[in-house]
């Protein structure tokens, strides 16, 4: 059985220095085999802190950190994606996404029981009103994925920031499956946003995905990140709930 979560951190911004407390300690809670993380804060070495933060509690180097920045000289610096390995990695790969300088993260790695997955953490541009542009970034990602050589269990994870129905979606759905949605048959109402981040409006839905290909068995898959403090009715983990799926790849 495979433990993999994924979340967006919203990097350092809404109270960082408080919450990223109650973000340790759900991750050590869950302590999963793959971590996926989105919007981290690379200048401000926030992917290494929460690395070590995690292997020191942990007692032993538990967790290896890889990092894929943002393209551009200022946003490269504020903004990027990770994933954080139990297991050996055999190869990590990054990708431009084009429009606003989004990336994807690919790790592929060695499974104890033999094979290997590729899983990659991703978050596409935000905004209502650039669908067609997630769709495009959404086509750039799968064909990507499907390059000769990739491995046949695939992960895909992260930040979509686009809802079930849209065009970028469907897209993603046709080559794979997401796993909240086999687990509980429907996609979750509504992932963003949590209280943290105060906003001018009452939107909320659901941005954040786990997909899987055909070799992959989904077990459960859940919400993590999704109550408050329980001194602090306004500090979350994040503006995002994350997910965590349990999983198994099938034997060929």
């Amino acid at each position: 059985m495979i433990k993999i979560l994924t979340i967006n951190i919203h990097g350092i911004r809404d109270r960082w220095l408080d919450r990223r407390h109650m973000l340790i300690a759900g991750l050590l809670d869950e302590e999963p085999d793959l971590i996926a993380l989105q919007e981290v804060n690379v200048a401000a070495g926030q992917g290494s802190w929460i690395t070590g933060q995690l292997n020191a509690r942990l007692g032993r180097k538990t967790y290896t950190l890889l990092q894929q920045r943002r393209k551009g000289f200022i946003s490269g610096f504020l903004d990027g994606v990770a994933i954080l390995s139990k297991w050996p990695v055999i190869l990590k790969e990054g990708l431009d996404l084009g429009y606003d300088g989004r990336v994807a993260l690919l790790a592929n790695i060695e499974l104890p029981g033999g094979g290997t997955v590729d899983f990659v953490s991703v978050r596409l541009t935000s905004g209502q009103t650039v669908p067609e542009v997630r769709y495009e970034q959404v086509m750039r990602l799968t064909g990507w994925l499907g390059v000769p050589g990739r491995s046949e269990c695939q992960i895909v994870v992260g930040d979509f920031n686009d809802l079930p129905d849209s065009i970028a979606m469907k897209r993603m759905s046709q080559g794979m499956r997401s796993a909240f949605e086999l687990a509980h048959g429907r996609e979750p109402l509504a992932t963003f946003p949590t209280v943290l981040a105060h906003r001018d409006n009452d939107w909320t839905g659901c941005l954040d995905y786990v997909f899987v290909t055909q070799d992959v068995v989904v077990h459960e898959a859940k919400f993590f990140g999704q109550t408050h403090h329980p001194d602090d009715d306004q500090l979350y983990m994040s503006d995002h709930i994350g997910l965590v799926v349990q999983l198994n790849m099938l034997e060929k």
